[in-house]
Parts: structure tokens; C-alpha cells; sequence
């Protein structure tokens, strides 16, 4: 850790105010029907800075390692970037030893209030039941002679996402998003237990193999400014998607075989290289941050919104709010899902899958004509590539109309 919790130049016109999470007294007091304060609780609908996403230069990665000893912020990011060095060793493979990096605010998560509560906007005018936590997140590109300086950026064109994110955090908040309760007392009720790591072999943390990574906790002050705020980096997020679910990339989510297991399966346990997830259709807990708040509703982007249960009780804010739509909505995810796995052999297409549209004729009362829904069939029956590279799946004549296909295939079933 720097010194002092000083920012350099670059680091300094970072917005960190957008990252800020509510504390529980504050949202007791939304609960209450209370109106919350625009300056101190900056959770609102629309973006004030114009941009969905805004960003921020960094300057290049030699300038961030320079500036770490005397910048709090530069600091963490050389931390962070050390302990996921494989990200900067495929830059390295491309040619591309000094990056251009960009810090971008994008969304973590939803808020919503408990069933029954409606809460009020900042401002009258604004639609208040829901609010987005925000995390901010690294990108990386090849320098070039039009590389901006300190400052706002205005394009994301080409940007390399990677790496770390961070978000705010108080030790004295209480509002649980960080804890993860008793989950090893749970763990014997699990159906099932397995292992989703990049290397399919490797043992489990802090018992065959150490972790590869840990969080970092950094202080930082804005000039100017006389209060602190502290940021709390992710156990290895997502390396492209930050709103993948954090199985995405592994070894585990290749295979053709394992996304049927995992939908179907009442609770998990599931070991990552940094972390371990407790999952069931309507909990999820990590290491990083619990969905059970009882003051709240709080959906996290990259894992209850890309969860593989078709009954989930986590909303996708993608489809409307009817139970019916979000099941559908899940189906067709699951099929871009499967679509992009990999078969060891191509007749088992239809038997990897074959059970996930049964148990949605269960919850549906639906009846199915070769995988498709009969009251949806015609818009079943439209799909279209979601990747470059579509290829038909071998090994069977007949089989439903999306799964014999492999590298994405956008189902409209919804």
C-alpha cells in the first residue's frame, strides 16, 4: 500500500463516486419511504455523465508501475496485475508489451426493494424501485500516437477487457454484500460437488494448490476532497465478459456433458481456483458477495442473471417480470450455452440436452415437438448464428433444430 491514500494525475478524474454501495441504515431508510439524498447516495437510473459506461485513461502500463509508489490506486493495479500475470503475458504473445489502459464504470448489480416496498428516486420525476450498483473495470489496447492523456475517454473501440474490477466497500456498512455465511454447514444437503477450474485436474484451494489471487482493500482520496473511500478489487473476475457467470472459461463450461448436470442439480458446491460458490435456485453465496440481504433485493450481473436453473428466483433484467418469460429466457441462454460446448462424441447431442426442455414442459405445462415449445413453435423454429463459424454437429441424421449446431446459435423461443 502507497503511503498515503494520494491519486496522481490520472487516477484523480476517476468519477469514484459512482462506485459508491449503500450502507443498511440507508437502505432502511429507502425501506421507510424515505427520500434518498442525491449528493450522498449516488444509486440512480439514468447516468448523470452522459455515457452508459464512462472511462477514464490510465495512461500506459509503464506510467501505472512508475506511479505506484506514490499513487494508492496505481498501486493495487500493479498488485492485481501481478498476481493475473497471464493476462498481460497474451498481450505479450500479440506484440503489445506497454498497453494503453482505461479505467470503464460499468454495472455490478441490481437493487430492488423487498416484495410489497416501493422505493423513492432522487428526484420525483425518475422511476425508483430499481438502482444499479456500479464496479469499475480495466481494459488494456496497443499504444498508438493518438493515445489521450488524463481525462474522460470518449470511445471503447477496440478495448481488451481484462482483469480486475473494483468496487467500494466500508467495513462498517453491514449490508452483507461481502460475507458468506455458514456455507461449509450447507454443503453436506449439496446433490452434487465439483470442481470448475481452468485446469479441469487441479485440487481444491488452500488444500492441494494455493489460490491465485487474493483481494486487495485500497484507500483512496480525490484532491480536494476531505473523506476516504475504499475499494475492494475481485478474486479473478471473468477475462472478456464481465457479465459471465464466474464458471465461464473454465474447463468445465467446454464440456457438452456438464451444462445439463449443472442445470439440474438442486444445490452445488463449486469449487473455483479463487473462491467457492454455494448455488441452489433461489441463494447463491460466494466468497465475494451473498444475494441474501433481507433489507434487499440484490441481483449480481455476472451470477445470478447468467444462472443455469430454469426455475432461478434471481430476475433477468433482460425479459420481462412474468415468472413464464424469465423461464423462456433462461431456455434460450441455455441453448446459446450448450451450443457453444464441446462433444467428445457428436451423438450424444441430443442426449446432453434432452432433459433441460423436459423439465421446462414440467414447470410450463408446455408440450414439445422436436425440443420446441408447440405454442411457440413458429418462433421456435427462428434462430440465427450469435458467432462467426456455425458448423453442424455429426454423428446423427435427426435432432432438434438448435443443438446440432455448435459455436452459438440464438434460439427465439422467448
Amino acid at each position: 500500500m502507497a503511503p498515503d491514500s494520494t491519486l496522481c494525475e490520472y487516477c484523480s478524474h476517476i468519477d469514484f463516486d459512482l462506485l459508491r454501495h449503500p450502507t443498511a441504515a440507508e437502505i432502511r431508510s429507502m425501506n421507510a419511504g424515505d427520500r434518498p439524498s442525491g449528493d450522498r447516495f449516488p444509486l440512480k437510473h439514468h447516468d448523470t455523465t452522459g455515457q452508459i459506461a464512462p472511462m477514464w485513461s490510465l495512461g500506459l502500463l509503464s506510467r501505472i508501475r512508475k506511479s505506484a509508489a506514490s499513487c494508492s490506486f496505481c498501486e493495487t493495479v500493479v498488485t492485481v496485475l501481478q498476481q493475473q500475470r497471464h493476462q498481460l503475458d497474451d498481450l505479450v504473445a500479440v506484440g503489445v508489451d506497454d498497453p494503453f489502459c482505461i479505467a470503464a464504470c460499468g454495472f455490478a448489480a441490481t437493487l430492488m426493494p423487498p416484495e410489497g416496498i416501493t422505493w423513492k428516486s432522487v428526484r420525483s420525476e425518475e422511476g425508483g424501485d430499481v438502482f444499479h450498483l456500479r464496479r469499475l473495470e480495466l481494459g488494456f489496447r496497443p499504444a498508438t500516437s493518438g493515445s489521450v492523456g488524463p481525462g474522460p475517454i470518449d470511445t471503447i473501440h477496440k478495448w481488451k477487457r481484462l482483469v480486475a474490477c473494483f468496487q467500494t466497500y466500508h467495513p462498517e456498512s453491514d449490508t452483507g454484500f461481502s460475507k458468506m455465511e455458514n456455507v461449509f454447514g450447507k454443503a453436506e444437503d449439496a446433490d452434487t460437488v465439483f470442481c470448475g477450474q481452468r485446469d479441469a485436474h487441479a485440487g481444491l484451494p488452500e488444500i492441494s494448490r494455493p489460490r491465485g489471487g487474493s483481494q486487495e482493500t485500497v484507500t483512496i482520496r480525490k484532491p480536494g476532497s476531505t473523506e476516504d473511500t475504499c475499494l475492494l478489487t475481485a478474486l479473478k473476475p471473468p477475462d472478456k465478459d464481465f457479465a459471465a457467470h464466474p464458471t465461464a472459461g473454465t474447463t468445465w463450461s467446454t464440456r457438452g456433458w456438464t451444462l445439463q448436470e449443472r442445470a439440474l442439480t438442486r444445490r452445488a458446491v463449486i469449487f473455483l481456483e479463487e473462491q467457492l460458490l454455494w448455488v441452489c435456485c433461489t441463494a447463491q453465496f460466494s466468497e465475494e458477495t451473498s444475494s441474501e440481504v433481507p433489507t434487499v433485493r440484490v441481483t449480481w450481473n455476472n451470477s445470478q442473471q447468467s444462472e443455469y436453473y430454469l426455475n432461478s428466483g434471481f430476475q433477468n433484467l433482460m425479459g420481462s417480470d412474468s415468472e413464464n418469460d424469465q423461464m423462456w429466457l433462461r431456455l434460450s441462454q441455455l441453448v446459446l450455452d450448450y451450443t457453444q460446448r464441446n462433444l467428445k462424441f457428436q451423438g450424444d447431442s441430443y442426449d446432453a440436452f434432452s432433459a433441460i426442455p423436459q423439465q421446462a414442459q414440467e414447470f410450463s405445462g408446455e408440450q414439445f415437438l422436436w425440443g420446441i415449445p408447440t405454442s411457440r413453435f413458429e418462433s421456435g423454429l427462428c434462430w440465427e448464428p450469435a458467432f462467426e463459424g456455425l458448423t453442424r454437429r455429426t454423428g446423427l441424421t435427426t435432432r432438434e433444430v438448435t443443438v446440432g449446431f455448435t459455436s452459438g446459435v440464438a434460439a427465439y423461443v422467448t
